[in-house]
């Protein structure tokens, strides 16, 4: 994501490469691109608030999303936020907005307009359906994406049908990445010709995804509020999992109780004993705080939860129209940055274990024979899956 900053100025008139996002892009602010944030108007949100940052004023939510970000309010319908905007095109190199397809040019705030002002402009829309086509107009969400795609229904087990996945696919790997991707390679294209370039990406078009290479995101051990030293001090015990429905079934086979906490809450149900404990990695283990109301470590090192990096097919045919040497460029890149990212993350995961160990967290680890009686209490799970059985062998030997 440095490429971003550094793109090369020939004219002198842009410092430094800035992204204006509408709803923001956490791997542009990452990479140290300038970013502002425009909001449409105020919005009033009714719910529980997040619990702060102690002695920062704001939530680990709002720190999370808007790191690296300046924000701006504007009520897009009067004209007077419209030149505002319009003031800012000049000098930001990117836009990106999440209306629906018709608004911005309602607006005057279009890419044909936007680009008369600033030809160098990139504008990268990014709805759930694309600019066009009978779905167009129709608002949606990641549960809609996922279900026309059919990867509800993959993820799914003939006993349950369809069922979500832990993550927000079609928003994250799909929404993010492909409209990182085409900003990266209109990048390229504008140091070649000078010129922005337009960006319609829908998401539910990425949800025809594949693989390109994938990250470690640590192996996962249990937690809890007392010690816990084997399976048989587990029987009984309420335990926060993800929201997966394939995590509850792991912790119901061990023979403790499966709770869907949200992340953001874990730390006050186990203050409160809402839950006896948790599980996670070590360094999620620390930031969070975990270890200040669950400071019994069980290393049984249960799950491995790989991050995998995706990239759309119609992503990857419009690069090779660009330049047919790109497809491979990002595959290349993609396998270097899951190199330097494992490098990383062993290395963060090793701090932290050591960090939590020097504050006197309570650490078990198992001996082989008890590992086996874990695998045994999980083994109906792998049954299951017997028609994947090719799959599953290959994962347990690499």
């Amino acid at each position: 994501m440095k490429f971003i900053k550094s793109v090369p100025n020939p004219s002198g008139a842009y410092p430094a490469a800035k992204s204006m996002p509408f709803p923001g892009c956490l791997p542009l602010t990452d990479s140290q691109a300038e970013t502002l944030v425009a909001y449409n108007g105020f919005v009033t949100i009714t719910r529980e608030p997040d619990p702060e940052i102690e002695g920062s004023g704001t939530t680990a939510a709002a720190a999370w999303l808007g790191r690296n970000k300046k924000t701006i309010f504007l009520n897009l319908k009067k004209p007077s936020a419209v030149e505002a905007v319009k003031r800012l095109i000049l000098e930001y190199d990117i836009l990106v907005e999440q209306f629906r397809p018709g608004v911005m040019a309602k607006l005057g705030l279009d890419y044909e307009t936007l680009r008369g002002v600033n030809p160098r402009l990139i504008y990268c829309s990014l709805t759930g359906y694309g600019q066009t086509g009978p779905l167009s107009p129709r608002a949606g969400h990641d549960i809609n994406y996922m279900s026309r795609s059919g990867v509800m229904a993959s993820a799914g087990r003939k006993a349950t049908g369809p069922v979500l996945t832990n993550m927000q696919v079609a928003d994250v790997a799909v929404g993010s990445m492909n409209s990182v991707v085409g900003i990266l390679a209109a990048v390229h294209h504008r140091d070649v010709t000078g010129r922005g370039q337009y960006i319609d990406v829908a998401m539910l078009d990425g949800m025809d995804l594949v693989g390109l290479s994938w990250f470690d995101a640590g192996v996962r051990s249990f937690y809890t509020r007392e010690k816990v030293t084997g399976l048989d001090d587990l029987q009984g015990l309420t335990i926060r999992v993800q929201e997966s429905d394939m995590m509850s079934d792991m912790i119901t086979a061990l023979g403790a109780k499966p709770a869907q906490v949200v992340y953001s809450k874990v730390y006050a149900a186990l203050h409160n004993a809402e839950i006896d404990g948790a599980e996670n990695n070590w360094p999620s283990y620390e930031v969070m705080g975990h270890y200040e109301v669950a400071p019994f470590f069980l290393k049984d090192e249960h799950t491995r939860v790989p991050e995998v990096q995706l990239a759309s097919p119609a992503v990857m045919e419009k690069l090779a129209a660009l330049d047919e040497s790109f497809p491979e460029v990002i595959r290349a890149c993609a396998r270097e940055s899951a190199q330097k990212e494992r490098e990383l993350w062993a290395r963060r995961e090793a701090d932290a274990e050591q960090n939590m160990r020097k504050l006197g967290i309570c650490v078990t680890e198992l001996d082989e024979a008890e590992k086996a009686r874990f695998r045994a209490a999980v083994q109906p799970m792998y049954d299951e899956f017997s028609a994947q059985q090719e799959l599953i062998d290959r994962i347990q030997k690499s």
